[in-house]
């Protein structure tokens, strides 16, 4: 017994640590996260096989640990038997059937995606488990782990250099290993562990030299251009594509953005909020980054006020924050503008006096914040003029931070667009108005990185007049500061969407960077000049609007006007079913993934059980071909190779009247006795060339369909 469990879990163990090959860049590429709990799902199926375990057995302990991992990441440990279980589990039914129902797909719950991830992940396991156990066979799964690592590092970010490096060797010991099981079953003889071993350990050796000449020896360049950039018809050096989402980095800004419509949080609140993160104050020609000797970290009790920023009127209101799986593992804390305190159950905290950044010490899944609402009535704003920006403490310096390298022609393009100015929130609200009068274009898919001596601003200004929010407002951050106002670039999150249950939905799609600038005689200030956004409206103009702005002299600026007909015109048309599908599934990315696995599932199904459904493949195709000499030996040679299929090889010294006969006694039959002189005849002489091809063609069909059981 021993003998043969022994080299078994080695096997399984190496299955074990290729499969995880697989699910590591999934999980990475998908921010599933918990990979420890999904490895052990692997581990746990592939030992219910090694043992042996009833399958009804087996399949319900595998249940149960999925529905153990569901409530445990999606309930915050709610006890499955209560009925708030059952009630969140008929929830969930009923929303995923009618989201499928009704072909929404995007409507699908996260629970229902981990669900169909483990459902592939056993079938993975199944059928891998079959090809060891019935065909000792591992080449095939083998050469398809490879495709998949080297496909996900070409044509996503995952890097597979050192996961291609496991993989090779993973799967030569393992082809080694099952080349010993097939030997032991075709000599039919129980090999001790002591000569298996004498066989093994040379091969792995022989392993071991070949993969670390492979890795340690100098490799010239790349042969074949980057099939990325030829696809996509790039020079794979103007973008780079990310996600849209928080990030902590933001020392690189440009390129390219994919939507993602992962929820980060939901807020019960009043009204809709900018959801502010934190603040930063330097910028680089290339990104922001704070500096280091204004952060200065202080801790922070639950419920304690908060020293912002921001002056606070007496009104107060509150906002409930629940988090999804994103926000905990972010480890941030979203709050309203003039924010008074925070409620998060006795959690510890930090602020960050630098970026006003509050972060928890473990991840939350709930926190109420208070604030104080911030309005400002326009006939009751003092009317600063640029002197009282002279005369600001040294405080606001590190706000009037730019680049010893910052173009000139950004400075002369912000004093040109403010010099009909008095006023500094007049100079503020002229720049934030400038983007969206100047056939600025806002998108997200077609943005160019700036080029290794080029500024990023000034790109986006002169030159591409095309970008997302972090265009928009990193540029007016500049201008306001060429111009002598204090600004800094501010990161969190917009509004969201409001639901049935009347929450914001706040979703990575919704992440979002604006302007703040410092009035004098007013404060800091929110500004929104990214094009579509319409910010935090802090300024009331119904009582006794100033200038007369109302007469909307912008009758005579008509180019603006034309320029605004020709999108309404492309809405006009319907868009194809192809392009919706192509939106949908840039709104999906995760599905790519599951495709391609899918994809990989069937390959390996249909080389699994190839012998099934290649006979009714054979059928069809040599269904209308002439019956003559030439199609009947291809047939006899094909009906042989399906045999072999099934176990029954051609013996070594065995002749071809011997096998036939050794088949029509395991099948009950004479059939192939009489094909196969008819082969002999046409191999050897011209006398089968009067045979009856059409009987003969039945007999074949005959013999090939009994190879289907």
């Amino acid at each position: 017994m021993m003998k043969r469990f022994v080299p078994q879990l080695f096997i399984y163990i190496l299955l074990f640590f290729l499969l995880r090959e697989w699910l590591i860049p999934v999980v990475e590429l998908t921010n599933t996260g918990y990979t420890e709990y999904i490895l052990g799902f692997v581990g746990m199926a592939l030992l219910l096989r090694l043992v042996k375990m009833p399958w009804f057995i087996a399949a319900i302990l595998q249940i149960s640990y999925i529905i153990v991992f569901i409530f445990y990441v999606y309930t915050d440990n709610l006890s499955l038997l209560s009925m708030d279980a059952l009630q969140f589990f008929a929830t969930e039914w009923r929303i995923n059937v009618s989201a499928i129902f009704h072909l929404e797909l995007g409507q699908v719950s996260n629970v229902f995606r981990t669900l169909l991830l483990f459902i592939l992940i056993w079938m993975l396991v199944y059928l891998v488990q079959q090809w060891v156990t019935m065909g000792y066979n591992i080449f095939y799964f083998f050469a398809m782990t490879v495709f998949f690592i080297a496909t996900l590092d070409t044509f996503t970010e995952y890097d597979g250099e050192q996961s291609i490096i496991i993989v090779m060797f993973i799967g030569l010991l393992l082809i080694g290993a099952m080349f010993i099981k097939r030997l032991e079953t075709t000599t039919q003889d129980q090999l001790t562990l002591g000569y298996r071993l004498r066989l093994y350990l040379p091969f792995v050796m022989l392993v071991i030299g070949v993969i670390g000449i492979g890795v340690f020896l100098p490799k010239s360049g790349p042969s074949w251009a980057d099939p990325v950039a030829f696809i996509t018809g790039s020079d794979g050096t103007s973008s780079s594509d990310r996600r849209v989402g928080y990030s902590n980095d933001d020392t690189k800004l440009g390129g390219s953005v994919a939507d993602d419509d992962t929820l980060v949080f939901t807020a019960e609140a009043p009204s809709a909020q900018y959801w502010r993160i934190e603040t930063k104050d330097t910028y680089t020609t290339k990104g922001w980054v704070q500096q280091v000797s204004e952060q200065n970290t202080l801790p922070y009790t639950s419920g304690e006020p908060i020293d912002s920023s921001f002056e606070h009127s007496e009104d107060i209101a509150t906002t409930v924050i629940h988090n999804a799986e994103v926000a905990k593992k972010a480890g941030f804390i979203v709050q309203p503008y003039a924010t008074v305190a925070i409620d998060a159950a006795a959690s510890a905290m930090t602020i960050d006096q630098g970026t006003e950044k509050i972060t928890p010490e473990k991840p939350l899944t709930s926190y109420q914040s208070t604030y104080s609402p911030v309005q400002f009535i326009y006939q009751d704003i003092p009317q600063t003029t640029e002197l009282a920006l002279e005369v600001l403490p040294s405080e606001f310096d590190r706000f009037l931070q730019l680049p010893a390298l910052l173009p000139q022609r950004i400075t002369e393009l912000a004093q040109d667009v403010t010099k009909d100015e008095e006023y500094v929130l007049a100079k503020a609200q002229a720049i934030e108005d400038y983007f969206k009068h100047n056939q600025f274009v806002y998108d997200k898919k077609n943005i160019e990185m700036p080029k290794e001596e080029q500024d990023y601003v000034d790109q986006f200004l002169f030159e591409t007049r095309r970008g997302y929010c972090d265009n928009f407002s990193t540029a007016m951050v500049v201008m306001l500061r060429s111009v002598g106002i204090p600004a800094r670039w501010t990161k969190g999150f917009a509004p969201g969407t409001l639901n049935d249950a009347m929450q914001y939905e706040v979703t990575n799609n919704e992440a979002h960077s604006w302007v703040e600038a410092y009035i004098p005689g007013i404060g800091w200030m929110p500004f929104e000049p990214t094009i579509g956004f319409s910010g935090v409206d802090t300024i009331d103009y119904t009582v006794d609007e100033p200038e007369p702005e109302v007469t909307e002299p912008e009758v005579e600026e008509q180019p603006v006007e034309e320029e605004q007909t020709t999108p309404a015109e492309d809405v006009t048309k319907k868009p194809s079913v192809w392009s919706k599908i192509s939106a949908w599934l840039q709104q999906n990315t995760w599905l790519y993934y599951v495709l391609l696995i899918v994809i990989c599932l069937t390959v390996l199904a249909m080389v699994i059980l190839r012998k099934q459904w290649l006979p009714g493949y054979y059928v069809r195709k040599f269904k209308n071909k002439a019956r003559n000499r030439e199609n009947f030996m291809t047939t006899y040679t094909v009906l042989v190779a399906q045999f072999a299929r099934f176990g029954y090889d051609r013996r070594t010294g065995e002749t071809l009247k011997q096998y036939a006969k050794r088949i029509d006694e395991a099948y009950a039959t004479t059939k192939m006795q009489e094909l196969t002189e008819i082969y002999e005849q046409l191999v050897y002489s011209e006398s089968g060339q009067s045979a009856n091809y059409e009987q003969l063609h039945e007999s074949w069909e005959y013999l090939i369909n009994l190879t289907t059981g």
